[in-house]
């Protein structure tokens, strides 16, 4: 090879490094400097003598062959210049490999041009063992520190910053975990593992975790993701956020990484909660999330990149692509999000992304609600969030959170109507050319839409209007929605094969329009019992609830539902033909359709129409006004044989009539009620219904009649527990768990819990890992009402996971103040007896995390049930001796008899004197 090729190709390696970029490298130094030489020597032409000469190579040839050489440097010196000790000791296996194949590469071309690769292979080999002596030289050196400089020492990096202690923290442990899991240790050197787990050690003594804290399975670190601190991979920017190109696990992903200019309580809350969100979400059209650090300077989220970009740059680039498609595949995500009790309360075009087959994927769920997060000790009649939690964008939002009403499920079908619309205007801006105030004045006031786009098609225009409606529970849900695309998509008189399931409806559903509720399913086998001329009838029933005019039994009046004059105008109904009137008065009365027609065809219809009318307070009381309506209802729900969508009407018309005071107290006097309710609780049942059914009861739960009504049924109480106890849908576990909470506030209900295991059984399991904290301070305030009493008490410490379960709940990670407080109550209440001491008292950690709220010096709850928990463990003579070993405790005591209440001095001076007398 003639020296001429040879200093060609060293210059097409060599052009990437410089002595300056080798300075920085602290770790295998050797190595880097290995690599350095040689690249320098192919450069000058050294030990080209003992090539082969041979003009006849091309210079391509060679260049081409130290392409790969030049790239595995590279890799070299980029992952090792300017990064801290911390990631190389994270990396080190990483490293390794890299430097291997940087070495291999380099012998390919060796050998290829019969150069001395033995040579280059001793130089490498003599450079890992230098590397290997200075690696065990430092670890010792770390060894033999103190544990502020291992901080500092691994907190330390090149760019004069520290790394966050918690994240370093995270990712030592997660790297002894791992080595412990896959049992790799011995591959590495022993000094290595050694170091590892001093530093994690270390760095978990001086964060305050315990070695087995608890890493949620999606958090990652910087140390784990590779991306740019410039934008030069940016592929968006938000408001707080930006997002870029970046590398986890070999494969390329989206970073979503806070500004450092954000508001940083609000943009940390933000996207903290979007983790919490999409964290739980794994659904085909759902933006796939693959991990989070919260804990970085800048916390990140990754999730996949998608190439195609959103819906908007998407349709500008393929214009002739399917529309109704995409539609269908937000609606059919929706349908997903919404059965999780996820509200994302930011649809809109740009919040969608284009996955690699073309399909619509649901992005940003930085501003989304898990619905209903109230106290369910509260009685609430609709399920929203208040309005000063609301976010959203300005022109997307709906009328009613506009308005300040709060945000639900329909706001987000509202959203997913201008999404449409954007989708047809090429992304135009909803009310582009006027102001905010404008477009609120236009929105609310005059009830004003954008206007139709040209190329929409007639079905999804007439689709979008019903979404976009000032009334939310006019408003169609995502299943009626995606029900209807699927119609437009299908081929003209062929209807789509394919079907969504609905497993999770809405606490709160919005309406449910008769001409679009699905047929009984049991239609064709039977019909209308009536007779021939009032069969004639029922169809003319459901002309007139198609038009929304309907009779009841009282001989005079027809009922005009939702009168408006609008709508009389719009719409020409039969009112005004000849013999209209005296046709209505003779159609059956609702009750006796109920109750002698079993399996009509008209049955959905009509149920329709009376769930949709229980949404309304004018229509609970046209239905309770009707004398026989509530009985036929109960009476019809004990046939066995009826169809899941006449449950389902059924059933949610019970638990609309609920919320009302005067349907409480009539739903109450009926006798078979509760059991009714109770076998639409079996655990093998529909989730519909089952949601129906433990939301009624629920509602029952919250008057005095139907309290006690409840608390006889033992049947309801225990189907109440085995089905919290197997459910997954977060809607039942609110409800059953504000029905339990309601009934433990007083006996005869809390008699009736106790007596039930499997009540007791399922509160007790709904404080452990994964469950949420909205779920867990209810489960916890119904555990404190029924530990109020002695037997409770007794009750209670018989189930053996109960104090690890409060312990877990007090003792965890940045518990919410609502659960800390409730924790403490229980604690409070269980030591009012002296046998429950030897199982608290032993609990370091629980000693620990109450003197961490009683150092707070702040009066609080938290405070107060501490204290008084601490008072009456000094009342046994083991509570006294654990007490009088913990310096942290006596400490908080003498502060409170020198600086709190009277009644705080005082049982601070209780417990002191107790804890003296042991001593």
């Amino acid at each position: 090879m003639p020296p001429v090729v040879g200093r060609l190709a060293g210059r097409s390696i060599c052009d990437h490094f410089s002595d300056e970029r080798s300075l920085h490298i602290h770790f295998a130094r050797e190595r880097c400097n290995t690599l350095l030489e040689i690249y320098r020597s192919l450069l000058v032409g050294v030990n080209l003598e003992r090539c082969v000469d041979n003009d006849s190579i091309p210079t391509s040839s060679l260049t081409r062959l130290g392409g790969r050489p030049c790239r595995a440097g590279r890799t070299c010196f980029r992952w090792l210049a300017h990064q801290s000790l911390s990631w190389a000791l994270l990396h080190l296996d990483t490293i390794t490999q890299v430097f291997a194949e940087a070495r291999n590469a380099l012998v390919e071309i060796y050998t290829e041009y019969k150069l001395d690769a033995n040579g280059l292979q001793a130089e490498f080999e003599k450079a890992l063992r230098k590397d290997n002596e200075d690696l065990k030289t430092w670890l010792g050196n770390l060894h033999n520190s103190d544990a502020s400089t291992v901080a500092f020492v691994l907190q330390n990096n090149e760019a004069g910053n520290l790394h966050p202690l918690k994240e370093l923290t995270t990712a030592f442990t997660k790297r002894i975990r791992s080595l412990e899991q896959l049992a790799t240790e011995d591959d590495a050197p022993p000094e290595l593992n050694a170091s590892l787990r001093l530093a994690a050690h270390t760095l978990q003594r001086l964060s305050g975790r315990s070695p087995d804290y608890e890493i949620p399975p999606w958090c990652v670190t910087s140390f784990d993701v590779d991306f740019d601190a410039d934008d030069a991979h940016l592929v968006g920017r938000g408001a707080f956020a930006r997002v870029v190109e970046g590398i986890w696990n070999g494969k390329l992903v989206a970073v979503k990484e806070l500004s450092p200019k954000a508001d940083h309580k609000f943009a940390h809350d933000t996207i903290r909660q979007e983790v919490q969100i999409w964290s739980r979400l794994s659904h085909p059209n759902i933006l796939p999330f693959y991990g989070a650090c919260l804990e970085a300077s800048k916390p990140f989220i990754i999730s996949r990149l998608c190439v195609a970009g959103n819906a908007l740059k998407y349709l500008k680039s393929c214009p002739d692509v399917n529309r109704i498609k995409l539609l269908h595949d937000i609606a059919v995500g929706m349908i997903y999000l919404h059965g999780q009790g996820i509200i994302h309360a930011d649809l809109k075009a740009s919040n969608i992304l284009i996955g690699d087959n073309g399909e619509a994927l649901i992005a940003d769920f930085g501003l989304s609600q898990i619905q209903d997060q109230v106290s369910s000790s509260v009685h609430v009649t609709r399920t929203s969030t208040p309005a000063d939690k609301v976010g959203g964008t300005f022109r997307w939002m709906a009328t009613e959170v506009l308005e300040g009403r709060g945000l639900n499920k329909p706001a987000d079908i509202y959203g997913f109507a201008l999404t449409a619309w954007e989708f047809y205007t090429n992304g135009a801006v909803p009310f582009g050319s006027v102001t905010d105030a404008q477009v609120f004045f236009a929105l609310v006031k005059k009830g004003e839409r954008p206007e139709r786009p040209q190329k929409i098609e007639e079905g999804v225009w007439a689709l979008v209007q019903r979404c976009w409606s000032g009334d939310p529970y006019e408003r169609p849900d995502f299943v009626a929605v995606e029900r209807m695309l699927r119609g437009l998509m299908a081929p003209t008189g062929q209807e789509s094969t394919s079907q969504v399931v609905d497993s999770n409806k809405a606490t709160r559903s919005p309406v449910l329009s008769p001409e679009n509720s699905p047929p009984p399913a049991n239609s064709r086998t039977r019909k209308l019992s009536i007779a021939a001329e009032a069969e004639a009838k029922a169809s003319l029933l459901k002309g007139l609830v198609t038009r929304k005019i309907l009779t009841f039994s009282k001989p005079p009046k027809v009922a005009c539902i939702n009168p408006k004059s609008r709508d009389v105008d719009r719409h020409h109904t039969q009112s005004n033909e000849p013999g209209f009137i005296e046709s209505a008065r003779k159609i059956p009365s609702l009750s006796r359709l109920l109750a002698e027609s079993t399996g009509a065809h008209s049955m959905d219809v009509v149920l329709a129409f009376l769930y949709n009318h229980s949404l309304k307070a004018d229509g609970v009381s046209e239905i309770l006004a009707e004398a026989g309506l509530l009985p036929a209802v109960i009476d019809r729900l004990q046939h066995h044989e009826l169809p899941d969508n006449e449950k389902y009407l059924m059933s949610g018309l019970l638990a609309n009539l609920a919320c009302h005071g005067k349907g409480r107290a009539r739903i109450a006097t009926q006798p078979h009620t509760v059991s009714v309710l109770r076998e639409l609780l079996a655990p093998q049942g529909s989730v519909p219904m089952q949601e129906n059914a433990s939301r009624c009861l629920y509602n029952l739960s919250t008057d005095d009649v139907s309290h006690r009504l409840l608390a006889e049924s033992s049947e309801a109480i225990v189907s109440l527990g085995r089905l919290l106890s197997t459910t997954t849908s977060f809607d039942i576990v609110k409800s059953i768990l504000g029905c339990l909470t309601n009934l433990s506030h007083k006996e005869p209900g809390r008699s009736a819990i106790l007596s039930s295991t499997e009540a007791i059984d399922a509160l007790v399991r709904t404080l452990g890992h994964g469950t949420e904290d909205i779920t867990k301070e209810q489960a916890l305030l119904c555990l404190g009402n029924l530990s109020i009493e002695e037997k409770g008490v007794t009750t209670l410490l018989g189930h053996s996971e109960l104090i690890p379960g409060l312990a877990a709940c007090l003792c965890r990670e940045s518990p919410t103040p609502a659960v800390k407080a409730q924790t403490l109550r229980c604690f409070r209440n269980l030591a009012k007896s002296a046998s429950s001491h030897a199982t608290i008292c032993t609990r370091p950690e629980i000693l620990a995390a109450v003197c961490d709220v009683l150092a707070v010096r702040a009066s609080s709850n938290q405070q107060k049930y501490a204290l008084h928990f601490l008072h009456r463990s000094t009342s046994s003579d083991i509570g006294k001796r654990c007490l009088c070993n913990e310096a942290r405790v006596l400490g908080c005591l003498q502060w409170f008899l020198d600086n709190g209440s009277l009644e705080e001095q005082t049982r601070a001076a209780d417990c002191l004197n107790r804890v003296r007398d042991c001593v």
